[in-house]
């Protein structure tokens, strides 16, 4: 796993944190004027969640709630930046930075979109975790023999395999809790939002390789 820090990497990791920052130790009437871009609220679009239902959906809130983490605490951003910091690096060097860039932005905007739709839940979510989620897709595809673990579990298992058994257990989440099935997992996570990100980071990599076909190969091995 390459753990050099890459340009867009860093970029983001930035811009995370300084976001961060910015919402949560200063009070300038700008970044108050941003702030419901910083929460994704659901469209609704579909009527899944009945007549009376009311949002306050914008579509710039599937990127701003991207670059946006819980305000209570810094455990919410570092487990993303950590994550970031971890998985980005590899796979920017296998796509190029710019197609990681393009990557990235359409795990984030295409996860919200799908989540802000389908999501049967009405509570407003935050995050990077579904650009994140999108990101552990394409670490599966360009380094399928890499051994990913959960921190601090000391047991490793190839990518792949961890990256179906994380989509797995978010779609089990997801629909025991559409049933009411408590299940002892930490509350407060968006196990929808996740699902979201991994399938648009998905969609984008398909059609990547629909338009080339060496798409999916390391960067230097594309020549």
């Amino acid at each position: 796993m390459n753990q050099k820090l890459t340009p867009v990497v860093i970029g983001l990791l930035a811009a995370n944190i300084v976001i961060h920052v910015l919402r949560t130790t200063v009070e300038l009437p700008v970044v108050q004027s941003l702030e419901p871009f910083f929460h994704l609220d659901k469209s609704n679009l579909l009527g899944f969640r009945g007549e009376s239902f009311d949002s306050s959906f914008h579509w710039l809130q599937t990127l701003g709630s991207s670059f946006a983490h819980s305000t209570r605490g810094l455990t919410h951003l570092l487990f993303n930046m950590m994550a970031l910091f971890m998985l980005g690096p590899a796979v920017e060097t296998a796509m190029g930075s710019r197609r990681f860039l393009a990557f990235y932005l359409a795990s984030a905007i295409g996860g919200g979109i799908i989540c802000a739709v389908f999501d049967p839940s009405n509570i407003p979510v935050i995050g990077a975790s579904g650009a994140i989620s999108g990101l552990l897709v394409a670490f599966a595809i360009y380094l399928p023999s890499s051994r990913l673990g959960l921190l601090f579990i000391p047991i490793f298992i190839p990518s792949r395999k961890f990256t179906v058994g994380f989509a797995a257990v978010s779609i089990a989440l997801v629909v025991a809790g559409a049933m009411k099935v408590n299940l002892g997992m930490a509350n407060g996570i968006s196990h929808f939002g996740h699902l979201s990100g991994m399938i648009a980071g998905l969609l984008f990599l398909l059609a990547l390789r629909a338009t080339d076909p060496k798409a999916w190969l390391p960067y230097r091995a594309r020549s």
